[in-house]
């Protein structure tokens, strides 16, 4: 909704719903690989500092076990791209097959 307005704009200079559409796919994968080192560099600064904390075992030197696998990083990483290309490509889709007139009056 808050890009609403721009879309009509880009749609009433000429621009095609798809290439508009475009953009904001292009403008999620961007978001979402972004989101996902980041996602990348906590889970494995977390993921070594649970391994620092004792483990309740009462043995001296039990740490909590901890399991970083590619798998896991590989899930978390699909994970994060379509929900951040979802997020952005369901509402650009929508607002770019409306009505450009119609957004940019305000009644949409």
């Amino acid at each position: 909704m808050e890009k609403a307005r721009d879309i009509a704009i880009m749609r009433s200079i000429g621009m095609r719903g798809s290439d508009v559409e475009a953009i904001f796919i292009i403008e999620g994968i961007v978001v979402g690989v972004i989101g996902m080192v980041l996602g990348w560099s906590a889970g494995w600064a977390l993921a070594a500092l649970i391994h620092l904390a004792p483990a309740p075992t009462g043995n001296p030197g039990d740490v909590l076990p901890v399991k970083l696998t590619l798998l896991s990083y590989l899930e978390a990483s699909v994970i994060a791209l379509l929900s951040a290309v979802g997020a952005a490509w369901l509402p650009a889709r929508k607002a770019a097959r409306a009505d450009p007139l119609t957004i940019i009056r305000g009644a949409a």
